[in-house]
């Protein structure tokens, strides 16, 4: 059973249908499978398709972000353009919503996300007990004392009896013979029956991640219809968790029969598959343009002359156009500048969660008011991939591109099979590392502090601590972090590599990172380096002052612009300039 879909690196067609378009089943859990049971039973027209997770073989996904973007990555093999069509089951539920998110951020379209019967216990603080590592004998036995706790048609009822028995064996045994004990007298879930005891010990772990994994899920609000299959069979709903993240106007609950196992078991999935079906056919029909298609992000910073080749600046991640304000102080009031301002900083509107649909969305903004002629691009950070990448773009439309510099941002992924994995914890250690950036000393903020509060609360401590060091204003309230955090979280966690080098000349300034010494930060800066020439064989690197923030800000900014100056001529000095 194990190995039966852990070769697969693509979707697996489960029904092949018609030319209606696809549905893509996914789940965490090799064991969780449900789609084979499912296909047959979905309207003829509509091929189906499950989506493997990693085989057993293999080190589980730490989060589910993660899971969703390896995910994403292997529908868009099958069907690369949209409109999409994705379901969960149970634990998938979760994922099929951030395969759906992460799918709007890369500006396509979702026609249908269906949540079938699943919980969402997201921002959980109960993970101590599965953090915690413990003897695979000793899990076991409490998959065998779940077992006798809560017997039902689905999983093999343990007696106190013989529960008592396996923990006496447990203790004389080791871990092969116990399983083949237990195998023996079958009391173990199904799953486990054929299983070796390294691959129970994989089993397990990857069990271990999925759920926390689940656990530490915070879903934001998309702006797309949630279609809810609730079974009417259980004591309490599984859908009010979902009721805190979708409103109400987009959450579609509709009841199907049976409990949460048995909505799988025939007849309930005959009729499932019809009322699914029935769901499918409105959702085909499309919702119109979003917000999200409409967004521009274009912002004027300075004026200029129309003869002037203009500037386009691209921030880092989850920062606004305004950290390039200080930079026009450098330059002469005849160049124009403009901003390009990252999509779901306002907290309403779904962030980018592709390097290339930043950049696609910007190269449009930008030829929509300069249809023509050469153009400087800079960009800080997250923002230097973006930049990169809309050169390529401008370039094989037939523009120039003047000038191309990348402040301090390392070099592009060399391998496609790349997929960060930033819990909620680390993309906010992450986020408060960077205010301290800028402060020059902590914001006395712990990982430990983190933890233990709400995500609501998380922002409420965060946000004390930044009034109190004045960098935001005192009437402001937490929830203005919203936007900034989710847009911050989808550009670190973004894949991005290259499809061919960049012929034209680069300008890489990297500044040093004050919590490495001298040494370390040349070593870095070197390989930094190397690794961008193979994207960029015509660069040129610069060490610039200050750290990763400062450099933006006086009066570092000003040897930033003059390193930028000596490279390309770009900047024409001020008239009061010496």
């Amino acid at each position: 059973m194990a190995g039966e879909y852990s070769a697969a690196d693509t979707p697996i067609c489960l029904k092949e249908g018609g030319a209606e378009k696809p549905l893509f089943l996914v789940h965490p859990s090799i064991f969780g499978y449900y789609g084979r049971v499912l296909a047959p039973h979905v309207d003829d027209g509509i091929p189906v398709f499950g989506v493997p997770p990693r085989s057993l073989r293999e080190a589980p996904d730490r989060t589910l972000e993660g899971m969703a973007m390896r995910m994403v990555q292997m529908i868009r093999t099958v069907q690369l353009e949209g409109p999409y069509r994705i379901g969960g089951y149970s634990n998938g539920g979760p994922l099929a919503y951030e395969i759906a998110a992460q799918l709007l951020g890369a500006d396509q379209k979702v026609d249908f996300l269906g949540l079938i019967d699943a919980y969402y216990r997201g921002g959980s603080k109960n993970t101590s007990a599965l953090e915690i590592e413990i003897d695979t004998k000793q899990a076991l036995l409490l998959i065998l004392e779940d077992a006798h706790a809560r017997p039902d048609k689905y999983v093999r009822r343990v007696s106190r009896e013989a529960l008592d028995e396996l923990t006496l064996s447990a203790k004389t045994m080791d871990l092969a013979a116990f399983l083949r004990h237990c195998q023996a007298r079958l009391v173990l879930p199904i799953r486990y029956d054929n299983l070796t005891a390294p691959q129970l010990q994989q089993s397990l772990a990857h069990d271990r991640a999925n759920e926390l994994a689940d656990l530490r899920y915070y879903p934001q609000p998309l702006p797309i219809p949630v279609h809810f299959f609730l079974a009417q069979e259980r004591q309490e709903s599984s859908v009010e968790g979902w009721k805190s993240i979708v409103p109400p106007e987009l959450l579609r609950i509709i009841p199907i029969e049976g409990n949460h196992q048995s909505i799988m078991d025939s007849p309930n999935v005959e009729g499932f598959g019809r009322v699914l079906s029935d769901a499918l056919r409105p959702a085909a029909e499309g919702s119109g343009e979003r917000q999200e298609r409409s967004f521009s992000p274009l912002i004027g910073l300075q004026s200029g002359r129309p003869n002037i080749t203009p500037y386009f600046c691209i921030p880092g991640a989850g920062a606004s156009v305004t950290v390039f304000t200080p930079l026009l102080n450098c330059t002469d009031r005849t160049m124009p500048v403009y901003g390009l301002e990252p999509r779901g900083l306002d907290g309403d509107l779904v962030p980018h969660s592709s390097v290339r649909a930043v950049a696609e969305t910007n190269v449009v903004a930008i030829n929509e008011i300069y249809p023509r002629g050469p153009v400087h691009l800079l960009g800080h950070s997250f923002g230097g991939w973006v930049a990169f990448q809309m050169a390529h773009l401008l370039v094989e439309s037939g523009r120039t591109v003047a000038s191309l510099t990348i402040l301090d941002k390392e070099a592009p992924d060399q391998d496609d099979n790349v997929f960060r994995e930033y819990t909620h914890t680390d993309i906010l250690m992450d986020w408060i590392n960077s205010f301290e950036l800028v402060l020059g000393h902590p914001l006395g903020v712990a990982k430990t502090d983190i933890e233990s509060l709400s995500e609501s609360a998380q922002r409420e401590l965060l946000h004390r601590r930044l009034v109190a060091a004045n960098l935001m204003p005192r009437r402001s309230h937490a929830d203005v972090l919203c936007g900034p955090l989710r847009t911050f979280a989808a550009s670190i966690r973004a894949h991005y590599k290259p499809d061919k080098p960049y012929t034209g000349p680069l300008t890489l300034i990297l500044v040093d990172d004050p919590r490495l010494d001298q040494t370390s930060n040349r070593q870095y800066r070197h390989e930094v380096t190397e690794n961008w020439k193979r994207f960029a064989p015509n660069l040129v690197s610069a060490h610039g002052p200050g750290n990763h923030l400062t450099m933006l800000r006086e009066p570092h900014v000003r040897a930033v612009v003059d390193l930028t100056r000596n490279t390309f001529k770009q900047f024409p000095r001020k008239r009061d300039d010496p």
